[in-house]
C-alpha cells in the first residue's frame, strides 16, 4: 500500500490532470543549459533572474565555466533563471502547478554542497515576493544526502527565507538519470492564503515531500504574462562538477477568477460592490493595482465599462437610473440595507444622502435597447425622413 506522501504526490498530479480539463492552460518549457546570465539588481545575492527570451539563454552549472566568472557573490558562484510565460501567454492565474524535469550531467549530490538552489514560482501582488522550492545537497559525512525545501524569495536582494523543509535523503544519481520536482502554488482570496507543494523524486522512487500554508494580503498567482520563472545558483567552489545535460517544464496554470467578483459568483452583483465597501483599506480588494483598496476601487468597480459599467444610484444594475432604482431606495428608506436596496454610499442605512446620489444620476443610461426598443427607433427614423422627404 502507497505511503502517504506518495498517496498525496498522486493527488497532487490529479490536481494538475483535472485542471487541464477545467480551463487551464498547459505549456511545456524544453532546453539544454548552454549559456548564463549575470543577476539582476532586484535579486538576492549571488541569483540570476533572466527577463528575456526563453530560448536564448539558459544555464550551465558546472565547475571551470564561464558562468563562474559572470556572476555576483563570488568566484565559484553560478547563477541563471529563466522565464517563458510571456511567450506561452499566460496571464493571470490562481492555482499552478509544474513538473520538472532534469536530467543528471555529472556530479553527484556532494558537488551540490548545499548550495544547488532552484526556485520555480510565481510573484504575488501584494509584495512582489516569489515562492518557491530549492533542492541542496549533502556535505561532510553527508555526502550522499539531499532534500527540498520550500522558501519565500523577498524581493530587492531581501535574500532567501526558508518556509518547510522535507526530511534528508540519500541517493546517488549518475549521468544519465533523472529527478523530478512537483511543485504547486495555490492562491485563495477567501482563506487569505497561499499554499504551497513540493515534492522531489529520484528515477529510484525515493520520493520527499513537502507543505506549507501561510497568509498573504492579495495578489494571485502570477500578477500578469511574465511572472513565472525558475531561478537557480550553483556553488562549484573546490573542484566541485554538478551539471544538468537538459531540463523539461510542463505544467498548468488555472486562470484566475472575474476581476471584482469578490463573493466568488461568476458574475459581478451587487453583493461585490456591498463587500469592497465593507473591506475599503484591505489590499485584497484593490482592483486599480495601487495596493489599496478605497473610494477609487469603488468608483472603477460600479462605472469602468470593464467592470459593471453602470452609475451611482442604479440599484438593480440595469445600467441605467430610473424609477425602479427609486422605487428600491423608497421602499428601504430610513433602513438598514446594501447598494441593491439604495444604499450607494455604502454606509449600509438608506437615507437622504442616497437620495441625493440617485437624483444627481437619474436620467442616466448606458443600457442596450432591447430588439423591440430597436424596433422603435428604426420606425422612428423612417417617420422621420418621410416628414422630410
Amino acid at each position: 500500500m502507497a505511503d502517504h506522501a506518495t498517496q498525496t504526490f498522486l493527488a497532487c498530479t490529479l490536481m494538475a490532470a483535472l485542471a487541464a480539463h477545467a480551463g487551464a492552460e498547459s505549456f511545456t518549457f524544453t532546453e539544454d543549459f548552454s549559456s548564463v546570465v549575470a543577476p539582476s539588481d532586484a535579486m538576492p545575492s549571488g541569483w540570476g533572474e533572466l527577463n528575456g527570451d526563453f530560448d536564448v539563454l539558459t544555464p550551465a552549472w558546472h565547475n571551470g565555466s564561464q558562468a563562474a566568472q559572470l556572476a555576483a557573490g563570488g568566484a565559484g558562484i553560478q547563477t541563471s533563471a529563466y522565464t517563458g510565460a510571456s511567450d506561452e501567454g499566460i496571464g493571470s492565474a490562481q492555482w499552478l502547478d509544474y513538473s520538472i524535469t532534469a536530467t543528471m550531467g555529472s556530479g553527484n549530490w556532494s558537488d551540490l554542497f548545499s548550495s544547488l538552489w532552484w526556485g520555480m514560482g510565481a510573484r504575488v501582488q501584494s509584495d512582489g515576493e516569489m515562492y518557491g522550492f530549492r533542492i541542496q545537497g549533502g556535505q561532510g559525512s553527508n555526502d550522499n544526502q539531499a532534500g527540498i525545501q520550500l522558501i519565500r524569495i523577498l524581493p530587492n536582494g531581501g535574500g532567501i527565507q526558508p518556509l518547510q523543509t522535507s526530511q534528508s535523503f540519500t541517493s546517488t544519481l549518475d549521468a544519465g538519470e533523472t529527478v523530478e520536482i512537483n511543485f504547486s502554488v495555490t492562491t485563495d482570496p477567501i482563506d487569505e492564503t497561499i499554499d504551497l507543494l513540493a515534492n522531489f523524486r529520484t528515477n529510484d522512487f525515493i520520493l520527499k515531500q513537502t507543505a506549507v500554508s501561510i497568509p498573504f494580503t492579495s495578489g494571485q498567482a502570477i500578477p500578469e504574462p511574465g511572472g513565472v520563472a525558475l531561478i537557480g545558483k550553483a556553488n562549484t567552489s573546490g573542484g566541485r562538477d554538478f551539471t544538468w545535460d537538459d531540463i523539461t517544464v510542463t505544467g498548468d496554470a488555472v486562470e484566475a477568477g472575474l476581476p471584482g467578483d469578490f463573493n466568488g459568483s461568476g458574475d459581478l452583483d451587487a453583493e461585490d460592490i456591498d463587500l469592497l465597501y465593507a473591506n475599503l483599506g484591505d489590499p485584497a480588494y484593490d482592483l486599480n493595482g495601487d495596493l489599496v483598496s478605497d473610494a477609487d476601487d469603488v468608483i472603477m468597480l460600479v462605472t469602468d465599462p470593464d467592470f459593471l459599467d453602470t452609475f451611482f444610484g442604479d440599484a438593480n444594475l440595469d445600467k441605467q437610473v430610473d424609477l425602479l432604482d427609486l422605487s428600491s431606495l423608497a421602499s428601504n428608506f430610513n433602513n438598514a440595507a446594501g447598494w441593491e436596496g439604495g444604499s450607494f454610499n455604502g454606509d449600509g442605512v438608506v437615507d437622504l444622502l442616497d437620495l441625493s446620489i440617485l437624483a444627481n444620476g437619474f436620467g442616466s443610461s448606458n443600457a442596450v435597447p432591447e430588439p423591440a426598443g430597436l424596433s422603435l427607433l428604426a420606425l422612428a427614423a423612417i417617420a422621420g425622413r418621410r416628414r422630410t422627404a
